[in-house]
């Protein structure tokens, strides 16, 4: 979840504030959207367009009563407006910026704050906030650059330290990550969100004991932070405690009962622990609230599985590959529960299948070999687990596999 720089505030308020000719002497539109009446003071700032469309200002505006709105593909349109007319005010590309966060469209963002930064070099804000943009594009070594020089000219300010902090463990420097982490914790020792970062950092260099008590720390600041109580809950597994993981994901569905993640995750502790059907219920919870997510449905036809509900196992299997065809681990699970319904013919097709996907799955063959000999077909069956075997050669299964296969041939009578 990207955050805003807490310096940055100020500055976005004024970037998404009305522009007034003078303070003293607000005009109509600003009276406006000061109450609150920004439908009215739109209908002043189009006027006042019409009247002297070359005042940038008046673009500005526009802008931010739109924004205010949720119009945010208007303000965006005038706010470029006020960039054509007035290039060199930061306070146009500022908002632009914001505008465009708003609307997904990270790459125009952080050449918006570029374009910013050019005007007002020493502000580590803007460069904070480009950094945010780079790291939504998943550019974490550029957004490393951006916080680096946003520190070094804001070195007090805690949420640059934190974004840093989080651009570099991203790319795996959790050393650097973890110092930069502390310092922001230094700052400012009420963050929940640089503990809970801290807390990650720690926790990916496998120091779980270190990394709960940090999540724990967060809980205390946050009680309501429904992703913390998730990490803590995976770190906790990860610990060995499970009762206490099992508590820590049932209390982020309490604070938030529509997250997938914490239902899934449950459902694979519940799994773990043998609790098949209140596995199955978690995993369904999660299907409600995302019908879509290949992965929930495969861990459903595992709870389903081993409960011996082999019909309720093959749907979910068959809905995994039909949401996400190329999962192997799906196909995989789908050939299994085909077997022990004793449907030797659709399994070999499934086999089949995974063979034309992939020529060189050896275990495909070995099983295709299995279900071919269930149905008496020994020749075909034979060719298959010898093709098992030059792919894997060795392999005791197959070997044991082809052997039967061979043994089960009828003798000639001499």
């Amino acid at each position: 979840m990207l955050r805003r720089l807490q310096d940055a505030e100020v500055g976005f308020r004024e970037a998404l504030g009305i522009l007034s000719e003078s303070a003293c002497d607000p005009d109509a539109g600003a009276v406006l959207a000061r109450a609150g009446r920004f439908a009215e003071s739109e209908t002043e700032y189009r006027r006042a367009i019409a009247q002297a469309p070359a005042v940038a200002r008046h673009h500005h505006n526009l802008g931010v009563v739109l924004d205010r709105q949720g119009k945010h593909a208007d303000a965006e349109g005038a706010f470029r407006e006020a960039v054509r007319l007035s290039p060199d005010e930061a306070a146009h590309h500022i908002a632009l910026g914001v505008t465009l966060r708003r609307r997904g469209k990270w790459a125009d963002e952080a050449a918006s704050y570029a374009r910013a930064i050019r005007l007002r070099p020493a502000d580590p804000t803007l460069h904070g906030e480009r950094g945010l943009a780079l790291s939504a594009q998943g550019l974490f070594l550029e957004a490393e650059a951006a916080f680096r020089e946003a520190v070094r000219l804001g070195p007090e300010n805690a949420l640059l330290h934190l974004e840093l902090g989080i651009a570099l463990g991203r790319q795996g420097k959790h050393a650097d990550a973890e110092r930069h982490l502390r310092e922001s914790i230094h700052l400012d020792p009420e963050s929940a969100g640089a503990f809970r970062n801290l807390a990650v950092c720690i926790g990916r260099q496998g120091r779980y004991a270190e990394s709960e008590v940090l999540y724990r720390e967060a809980i205390r600041m946050d009680p309501q932070g429904a992703q913390v109580h998730r990490e803590l809950g995976v770190t906790l597994y990860f610990e060995g405690e499970l009762d206490s993981a099992e508590a820590a994901f049932r209390e982020a569905i309490r604070v938030k009962p529509d997250y997938v993640r914490a239902h899934s995750d449950l459902g694979e502790l519940l799994t773990e622990r043998g609790r098949h059907a209140e596995a199955a219920a978690a995993f369904a919870e999660a299907l409600r609230l995302k019908p879509d997510n290949y992965a929930a449905h495969r861990a459903l036809g595992g709870a389903y599985f081993a409960q011996a509900l082999y019909g309720k196992a093959e749907a979910a299997y068959r809905e995994a590959i039909r949401l996400r065809p190329d999962d192997a681990k799906s196909h995989f699970y789908l050939w299994d529960v085909l077997e022990k319904q004793g449907k030797y013919a659709e399994a070999t097709e499934a086999y089949r299948y995974a063979i034309r996907v992939k020529p060189d799955h050896a275990e495909a063959h070995a099983r295709l070999g299995r279900a071919l000999f269930r149905q008496g077909h020994l020749t075909e069956a034979e060719a298959a687990y010898r093709e098992a075997l030059r792919l894997s050669p060795g392999d005791e299964r197959y070997e044991k596999g082809l052997e039967l296969v061979l043994q089960s041939r009828p003798t000639t009578a001499s």
